[in-house]
């Protein structure tokens, strides 16, 4: 999926006015999910999201399908969907799963895809636009963006589908510590030296066209993530550890 052509002063995720209304539907509820509006393991129940949304029953549920078809939501007999529960086992899993979505990404990328590297170079620019803007969502999203613009250029839809429903489920992930990290002390200038490092390493990758390299770079980013979690669990204040700990219920 690649994002419509944007203004430079835009920062946000580009608005689609001719999308349909199940697709509304389908990205505000994953938004809600990803931002943990909607808990894990909290129900959705179609009536509410029909009034809360301002939509109707159809594109909610063709929604809530869509939603469920991308593993972000569970069935339960006598409840309907539910969030996917997220715990510490689950996020551990995300981490390793991510990172094989890496390499493979990598391993299949096709360099020559002419739009590749302008499409990277676009969405990491956003990227770090979002980072100044303190937007965690919108942060985690244009992440996704060109991760997953690099394993698209495979032109191997099944990869492909692997490596967006991963960078998807990481997306929970991304936008909670992005969220952690804007309440730190140097925010944003410590996070954009970060990205603008990483974000270079990976171009030089591109233009040199090599899988090696590229690798080493989706690789080290993979264990960057997981470390960076980890510290902003770890100075994160008191009041966000306890409620990011209840929202890390187990089932």
């Amino acid at each position: 999926m690649r994002p419509a052509r944007m203004s430079k002063k835009t920062l946000r995720r580009p608005f689609r006015p001719t999308v349909s209304l199940a697709d509304q539907a389908t990205e505000r509820i994953r938004d809600g999910i990803l931002d943990m509006t909607y808990e894990p393991g909290s129900r959705l129940n179609e009536a509410e999201l029909v009034l809360s949304l301002g939509l109707g029953r159809t594109p909610i549920r063709e929604a809530l399908n869509r939603i469920a078809a991308e593993g972000l939501t569970e069935f339960e007999v006598n409840k309907g969907p539910i969030v996917r529960p997220l715990n510490i086992a689950e996020v551990n899993q995300l981490f390793e799963s991510y990172s094989v979505a890496g390499q493979i990404a990598a391993a299949y990328c096709r360099f020559e895809d002419p739009g590749l590297k302008g499409d990277v170079l676009n969405m990491q620019e956003r990227h770090r636009a979002a980072i100044k803007a303190k937007r965690p969502l919108d942060v985690s999203y244009w992440n996704y963006a060109f991760h997953t613009r690099i394993a698209a250029s495979s032109g191997n839809d099944h990869l492909a589908t692997f490596c967006r429903r991963i960078n998807n489920h990481a997306r929970r992930i991304n936008t909670l510590f992005y969220r952690l990290e804007s309440a730190l002390p140097n925010y944003p200038q410590t996070q954009l030296e970060i990205a603008r490092t990483m974000h270079r390493d990976l171009i030089e990758a591109i233009e040199r066209k090599s899988h090696s390299e590229l690798a080493s770079v989706l690789d080290d980013q993979s264990k960057t993530f997981r470390i960076r979690f980890a510290r902003c669990l770890e100075r994160a204040p008191e009041d966000q550890l306890n409620r990011l700990c209840a929202r890390l219920r187990r089932r």
